[in-house]
């Protein structure tokens, strides 16, 4: 079973790491740069396949993947197609804030399968310059040769002399790769960001015994990794854990706010960051012999625009300059500044002169700093039904909302946040407010697939109040197909809606077109990759269950059972669980007359007895197994 961590105690561990004079690896794969416009493996082979000059040579392939392509097409214009993208690649959340975490300790060393250059220019940016390895241009490896900070290219750089593209290539470099990780892992952490792990690399990492200070293998949302990564991290004592709801720039902002590391000076203090590179150039020499600090007077304007803008002394002697102006961007970056530490407690101290200012981009940060805080507390008053807490996220949610009457974060937020308390009270009327705000949010940000899921989310959840009219359900049907276009590869989406029409055979008496409409959305999710969201996989094995029993399709319920059998071993001891996976083993005995097969299902049930001695139905349940067992040892 694959451990999963939070990214809180991955910064936990990091702090302690820091404190030990320690640090980690971050690792990247190419997951890590879509964001910045480099597409990922698979899209590059679909724009070789049909690239007006290259796709001549995309001929006779043995697959239309990334390396298959790569090897067709010949080694100078791989550097020449591939330049297109990493030389226009822009630095995103991911680089830049890693850059950050760099500069403060946490990571020392930047291993990338990538060929572009956005992590050292990332780096540059906070005023680290790098020391540089390619590993795919060195003939040698020596142990201990890693000076740090450090970027080390496993497979090359977008201008070096060599670039491992084809399986051949990779191999070629594999030596230098196991070397580099060897050195570098006896008293480090790694954390895995944006890898898929389809390559030669993978191999080297799946082959060390055990990661002495853990490895984070950072998932991509909540999608499933590939089968060989999954039995990798399920490996007993690597000391392997999976972190999952992320992409590669949501992990590294949160990571950043979890450690409350600053956001870099070239974006909050461009003048100090400015500053902070001009004063690395040493004096220079004049005409031999006399030497001077050539940046002096540069320093001294830099120096003003520091005093002026980012300590707020304004310019007295600068008429070209407004006081007011700079007064209310020095509010803006303060506000910048409690929303990317999370000090929301700092708030009050600029917020009456955010209002009075009346400036509506110093107003649209306070919105997103109540948003936030909102956020942090919802999460945490929902994971303890804390009511309190949820009621103080409404309260945040509320005011982002009067700061900014057009945010529909805010209005999903406040909607999800209203439902899950009215849920909890049993308040039939704060849930309706709840859709309400939903609601608003989809009229606000109607192109927006995740407004429609968090709206169809809520409405499905209608049921629990017994007022509430089944158009609600047809509602949130209607919300979901729309989410479903916008964004065809969520497989939350086809779940929810697997869930809905699952929900509805039921309080119709397992109708089948209902139940074939469940069956079909499921499919969808675990095609997806539903099949990492046990909730998922459970619901689907549920109908496919009593979709094959009303339909007497043997296959379905077979393909129910595997599912089962897949939540079962993720969920021992789950009681539900137990039972579905008891009684869809029943039912094809019925079918097949499979002795071992009713003994399983008997078995089942016994275990269930033992978590819950007086439940009447799982009683039921393994007396009618029993005597199914009785029949047909009498017909065999």
């Amino acid at each position: 079973m694959i451990r999963k961590a939070s990214i809180q105690e991955l910064a936990k561990l990091l702090r302690t790491l820091k404190e030990d004079n320690k640090s980690a690896i971050l690792f990247l794969g190419a997951g890590a740069s879509r964001s910045a416009g480099v597409p990922l493996a698979g899209e590059l082979a679909d724009i070789l396949i049909n690239h007006r000059k290259y796709g001549s040579f995309m001929t006779d392939l043995s697959d239309k993947g990334y390396v298959s392509c790569m090897t067709k097409l010949p080694a100078g214009y791989r550097k020449q197609f591939l330049k297109e993208y990493t030389e226009t690649a822009r630095i995103n959340q991911a680089h830049l804030y890693a850059a950050a975490l760099v500069k403060q300790g946490y990571i020392d060393t930047i291993a990338t399968v990538n060929f572009d250059q956005l992590m050292v220019k990332a780096l540059s940016l906070v005023n680290i310059y790098p020391n540089v390895y390619d590993l795919a241009a060195s003939k040698g490896f020596i142990l201990g040769g890693i000076e740090t900070p450090s970027v080390a290219y496993l497979h090359g750089q977008s201008y070096g002399f060599w670039q491992f593209n084809t399986k051949s290539e990779m191999e070629y470099g594999a030596k230098n790769v196991n070397t580099f990780f060897t050195s570098q892992l006896a008293n480090k952490a790694i954390i895995v960001l944006g890898y898929s792990g389809a390559d030669p690399v993978f191999e080297i990492l799946s082959q060390i015994e055990k990661f002495e200070f853990g490895l984070y293998w950072i998932g991509y949302q909540y999608d499933a990794p590939n089968q060989n990564v999954q039995t990798f991290l399920e490996t007993a004592n690597k000391e392997c854990y999976l972190i999952e709801g992320y992409n590669a720039d949501t992990f590294m902002d949160g990571l950043k706010k979890e450690l409350k590391v600053a956001e870099p000076n070239i974006l909050s203090k461009p003048f100090s960051h400015v500053k902070e590179s001009l004063e690395i150039i040493g004096d220079f020499e004049l005409q031999g012999k006399t030497k001077i600090l050539w940046t002096k007077n540069v320093l001294e304007w830099v120096n003003a625009a520091i005093e002026g803008f980012e300590e707020g002394r304004g310019f007295t002697n600068m008429p070209q300059f407004n006081d007011q102006n700079i007064q209310v961007g020095i509010l803006i970056e303060k506000a910048k500044e409690i929303l990317s530490n999370r000090n929301y407690d700092k708030v009050t101290e600029i917020e009456n002169d955010i209002q009075r200012s009346g400036n509506a981009d110093a107003q649209m940060y306070l919105a997103f700093i109540y948003d936030d805080w909102g956020t942090t507390l919802f999460m945490d008053g929902r994971l303890n039904n804390n009511l309190p807490v949820i009621q103080s996220a409404i309260e945040k949610f509320r005011k982002s909302i009067e700061f900014k009457p057009d945010l529909f974060e805010a209005y999903s937020n406040l909607g999800s946040a209203l439902g899950e308390f009215a849920i909890l009270v049993k308040s039939e009327k704060i849930f309706e407010e709840s859709i309400q705000m939903l609601r608003k949010a989809n009229e606000l940000a109607y192109d927006n697939w995740s407004v429609h899921f968090n709206l169809a989310n809520m409405l499905s959840r209608a049921p629990r109040f017994k007022n509430v009219k089944e158009e609600f359900i047809d509602e949130a049907i209607k919300n979901l197909e729309r989410a479903k276009m916008l964004n065809p590869d969520i497989f939350q989406i086809y779940g929810l809606l697997g869930k809905i029409w699952l929900e509805r055979a039921k309080r119709n008496n397992f109708e089948l077109k209902a139940l074939e409409k469940a069956v079909f959305n499921f499919n969808e999710a675990l095609i997806r990759g539903g099949k990492g969201h046990i909730e998922t996989v459970t619901k689907a094995a549920l109908a496919k269950a009593n979709l094959g029993y009303e339909k007497k399709d043997i296959d379905l319920v077979i393909q129910a059972i595997d599912l089962y059998k897949i939540a079962y071993n993720a969920n021992p001891e789950n009681l539900m669980i137990i039972v579905n996976y008891g009684l869809a083993l029943k039912r094809l005995t019925i079918f097949t007359n499979s002795i071992d097969t009713c003994n399983q299902a008997i078995d089942l049930f016994q275990k269930g007895l033992k978590f819950a001695p007086e439940d009447q139905n799982i009683i039921n349940l393994l007396s009618e197994a029993k005597a199914i067992k009785e029949r047909v040892n009498i017909k065999q």
